[in-house]
């Protein structure tokens, strides 16, 4: 029955999210498969309880009470290293693996340290990626927050080494800061911007789908208009993947150094998927977004996405309904 189902989800997503940290850490060439996982699972679960689960799922700390820092390993990896080759393997490692918590200073410092001229550039390119997709939380503070806020998160992205895509997202949430700081036609202004960088992403691959994904849902956000264009453009990209699985999102490259890869994906945060993208367009317009939904091609993907638009739009309308009961 679907209280069962529900249940079942729920258990299984609160086991995952728990794990999704150590795995990162450990095997992160198998997160992205959990982070797609916890997509999936997410469509089955209310949104209030999802949001109790992630909260009671959280880990504080990565290793034991008094220990030394999560990245401590990764720092031995880099002193045995046998030779420079090995060396600025481990420190590429290191780059990333500062750069998903967000310790900026430690990535650019082990990245400065790399000898290799291409694994140095790759280095800093994972960084950078992730700072751009991080540029909304850096302005999120109001404290000492400035006019300009919006141009300057702008002018960040758009001199940061990044391919279209990240540079496409990076944008789009320049627009929220934009219009945090009243600058709506500015951030209409940046939306346009944003379309035409993920215009530039390349086509059937999930790349294409996520810039699109992350463009809707910031201009979803600021109810502006574009987010009908960027919809559009998302249900064309997902039409072109061959396996969209799970209707997940992400940013997905591999780095390679002397035959080894290591995949790098952004954002790393699991509630990005298609479900999210449509629901929050439904709850300005659901006929317009259920009208989207028919259009994309593959059965399980249609499905769910009508699902999550119609589910949107009768949770707003039972809570919009509740605010006018007397």
């Amino acid at each position: 029955n679907v209280a069962g189902r529900g249940d079942a989800a729920a258990q299984l997503y609160f086991a995952a999210a728990r794990l999704l940290p150590f795995f990162e850490r450990e095997a992160a060439p198998h997160a992205p498969a959990l982070h797609a996982l916890l997509s999936s699972l997410a469509a089955d679960i209310d949104a209030s309880r999802r949001d109790l689960l992630a909260s009671r799922a959280g880990v504080s700390s990565l290793s034991a009470k008094n220990s030394a820092d999560a990245l401590a390993h990764l720092h031995k990896a880099v002193a045995d290293a046998p030779n420079a080759l090995e060396r600025d393997w481990e420190r590429f490692l290191l780059v990333t693996a500062a750069a998903h918590r967000r310790q900026w200073d430690r990535a650019r410092l082990a990245a400065a340290e790399i000898e290799d001229e291409e694994t140095r550039r790759n280095a800093r390119r994972a960084l950078a990626m992730q700072q751009v997709l991080d540029i909304s939380r850096a302005y999120e503070d109001d404290k000492g927050a400035r006019s300009d806020d919006g141009e300057r998160a702008a002018d960040f992205v758009r001199a940061a080494d990044v391919p279209p895509e990240v540079r496409a997202a990076g944008l789009a949430q320049a627009a929220e800061v934009a219009a945090r700081r009243k600058h709506k036609a500015r951030a209409s202004e940046l939306l346009v911007e944003a379309a035409s960088h993920a215009e530039q992403s390349e086509r059937a691959s999930g790349r294409r789908a996520t810039a699109f994904a992350l463009l809707t849902l910031s201009a979803a956000r600021l109810e502006d208009p574009r987010a009908w264009d960027s919809l559009q453009a998302l249900v064309s990209a997902a039409n072109e993947e061959d396996d969209l699985a799970f209707a997940a999102l992400s940013f997905d490259y591999t780095f390679n150094h002397l035959g080894r890869s290591v995949p790098f994906s952004v954002p790393t945060a699991p509630q990005l998927d298609l479900g999210a993208v449509f629901a929050a367009t439904a709850r300005i317009d659901p006929a317009r977004t259920l009208a989207e939904a028919r259009a994309l091609e593959d059965e399980l993907v249609r499905a769910n996405m009508l699902f999550a638009a119609a589910r949107a739009a009768l949770e707003k309308t039972g809570k919009a309904d509740a605010r006018a009961a007397p």
